[in-house]
């Protein structure tokens, strides 16, 4: 079996947007990552393609973002199934979209692994 993570985006300045970094915390505090390696990379999502690996079965990333539901509701999808809406003028490690990582990754040749599925976790409106 190859390397499997689960990876926290955030930034504890931010409040709510910290939420996937204290998700990963609480899974480290707790040693419940028996099976995959806890990842925090806080709000430089370029860090994601250091895990790019062609050893890597999986990742499986927690964030939050503004979302159609209620604050502090979550939701699960396929990476896949996912269009950007976000408008990014170039690129920096203070503004950033994983699908635009993953996008970047893919032209550069770096193995994609599966990131089947994303955890979001609805901003507090405000």
């Amino acid at each position: 079996m190859g390397n499997r993570y689960i990876i926290g985006l955030g930034n504890y300045a931010r409040g709510d947007d910290s939420i996937g970094l204290r998700v990963i915390e609480h899974i480290i505090d707790h040693n419940l990552d028996d099976d995959f390696k806890a990842v925090e990379i806080g709000n430089d999502g370029l860090r994601l393609m250091n895990y790019f690996e062609s050893d890597t079965d999986k990742i499986v990333l927690v964030d939050c973002a503004l979302i159609d539901q209620e604050s502090g509701e979550y939701m699960t999808f396929d990476i896949k199934e996912l269009n950007t809406r976000k408008h990014v003028d170039g690129f920096s490690t203070h503004e950033g979209d994983i699908l635009k990582v993953a996008e970047m990754a893919r032209n550069m040749q770096f193995p994609i692994p599966p990131m089947s599925e994303a955890l979001l976790i609805s901003q507090f409106a405000g």
